[in-house]
């Protein structure tokens, strides 16, 4: 089995993105102070916010469908995968990227698989 090289990127939102989020945020904090859900609920409700904002950082579109705010993270991955397939190599991709991706404009080849963990 050939070696594995992990790579691991920050990406800084745009501008743009930020200041999505933290829109989304503060509709998260609002929803959350107005709702008089039990404690038991409440805490699902904490964590449907947490997981929009987490969305909203992979790709704005999961959050917006049809929104033109393009996504970061999304780029740069794009880019890192052209290279990787350019130079012959074969890609995997974990976590969240299969919903990202599904939801974009990416053509995938046989080289890449894409694990949703």
């Amino acid at each position: 089995m050939p070696s594995r090289t992990e790579i691991l990127l920050h990406v800084e939102l745009s501008r743009e993105e930020k200041a999505f989020y933290e829109a989304l945020r503060r509709q998260a904090i609002s929803k959350l102070t107005e709702s008089d859900a039990e404690a038991g609920k409440k805490h699902l409700q904490v964590l449907a916010e947490i997981m929009k904002l987490r969305r909203a950082c992979c790709n704005p579109s999961l959050v917006m469908p049809g929104t033109e705010l393009p996504s970061s993270k999304l780029q740069l991955f794009g880019e890192v995968l052209g290279e990787l397939l350019e130079n012959r190599h074969k890609a995997l991709g974990l976590v969240s990227l299969l919903t990202i991706c599904t939801s974009s404009a990416i053509i995938w080849s046989s080289k890449v698989l894409i694990i949703n963990i």
